[in-house]
């Protein structure tokens, strides 16, 4: 699936944003300028309206119209079977059609979709369901030039994970390499929130163990998802890069600090597909109550994580890029891996001179100086040259990857581990 303006093919680089608030009466224009202010400043330009959430109010379209952020809206159908009901078929049949006049005016309304998980197992609707067919034949009449999807997922998209690893016990960012889909329209990582915030909503006895029946539990650190008792803390996949912490707030720390670097991970690698892959949706952006832990990469009511600008680095128009096929590595072992370019913009990238550096607590372990670029095309993505090397044995727990070049603007920074395979 790729975007199409204006006779320019784009990469959709977004998020997918939930209600703001818990409350549709408290949102107004100050709320929603906020939040989008840090939706164009983390370097997204499209936002998926989920079906589970709602349609927003009228300032909230006037300011993506106004700060040229792309609108994926889907009308309020999610994750369930929609019968082929007389009675709820009138009902949506008004509902679409006055929120379709509605929002029809708005330049950044570029895509309608039917709704959120409508045709995966636990929902089971097909193209054939009436209200589908509907909701498209309402949109055709009413606003044709507009894209219709009949829902989130279809076939070649990407949808999850929403863990650092994969069911299958592969990181996920190795997933995602050996993936091949058109778009990627939900993938998360989770993370605590920071300490100093989780305080302000816990008592001070909590602060110790996370524990079921507790203030973790209501604020979604513990069973929040899928049955997983672990989630949205999820100590058990901080410790599989980090090791065991000594402290609560320890791991809280390194749980902060993982989710930026996966989420950086999975977006480079969506865009290093391009033009194959055309865009990439995190799930999800932003929360409507504190949380201790969760996917978002703001916590309520606007503050940005460090999640946040691992996703602004990675969403940066013009910059070099990793291809690594995993974070965790062994001492000893070979590291693989290739250095990109990416250029968004519609205008050519000189070459460009640069070093590659890897190092850890001790200093640095490995240099490649004086490396070079090709001029690279418009809206492309250019693989430079692989590279690899054999870890020290004593390398630290965590080392970097740092691509240092003379536009500061395009140097990337990313975040290893080195762990015995007993510990993994």
């Amino acid at each position: 699936m790729t975007l199409e303006l204006n006779g320019r093919r784009i990469f959709a680089k977004g998020t997918n944003f939930v209600p703001p608030e818990i409350f549709a009466s408290k949102l107004n224009y100050e709320i929603y300028k906020k939040q989008l202010q840090l939706v164009l400043d983390c370097n997204m330009n499209i936002i998926r309206m989920w079906g589970g959430g709602l349609v927003n109010k009228e300032s909230f379209f006037e300011l993506c119209d106004e700060m040229g952020i792309m609108v994926w809206q889907e009308f309020p159908l999610a994750c369930n079977n929609y019968k082929d009901n007389d009675h709820y078929l009138k009902v949506l049949d008004k509902e679409s059609r006055s929120i379709i006049k509605r929002l029809k005016k708005h330049p950044s309304v570029v895509m309608w979709c039917g709704g959120n998980e409508l045709f995966c197992s636990w929902s089971g609707m097909t193209n054939q369901s009436k209200a589908i067919r509907l909701l498209d034949k309402n949109c055709y009449e009413l606003d044709e030039n507009t894209p219709y999807l009949q829902t989130s997922p279809l076939y070649g998209m990407g949808h999850g994970h929403y863990m650092p690893f994969s069911s299958m016990f592969t990181e996920t960012m190795t997933d995602i390499i050996e993936s091949d889909f058109t778009a990627y329209t939900e993938f998360g990582v989770p993370a605590p929130s920071p300490f100093e915030y989780i305080k302000k909503f816990t008592p001070e006895e909590e602060w110790y163990t996370v524990e079921p029946g507790t203030s973790w539990e209501w604020h979604h650190a513990l069973k929040a998802w899928d049955g997983n008792e672990n989630t949205w803390f999820c100590r058990d996949m901080i410790e599989r890069y980090y090791g065991k912490a000594k402290t609560l707030g320890e791991i809280i720390e390194n749980g902060v600090e993982l989710q930026g670097e996966v989420l950086k991970h999975i977006f480079e690698e969506a865009r290093r597909k391009w033009p194959k892959t055309s865009m990439a949706l995190n799930w999800c952006f932003n929360e409507p109550w504190p949380s201790a832990a969760n996917n978002s990469v703001i916590n309520y009511p606007d503050i940005p994580k460090q999640g946040y600008y691992g996703v602004q680095a990675a969403l940066r128009n013009q910059m070099f890029s990793v291809r690594v096929k995993k974070m965790i590595h062994y001492p000893g072992s070979t590291l693989n891996f290739e250095i990109h370019l990416l250029n968004d913009l519609p205008e050519k990238l000189k070459g460009q001179k640069f070093s590659v550096e890897l190092s850890d607590k001790n200093g640095t372990f490995k240099r490649w100086d004086n490396l070079y670029s090709n001029e690279v095309e418009e809206r492309s993505s250019n693989i430079i040259l692989a590279l690899s090397t054999v870890l020290p044995n004593s390398i630290s727990n965590k080392f970097k990857i740092n691509i240092i070049c003379e536009d500061k603007h395009l140097s990337s920074e990313y975040l290893m581990f080195a762990r015995t395979p007993d510990l993994v």
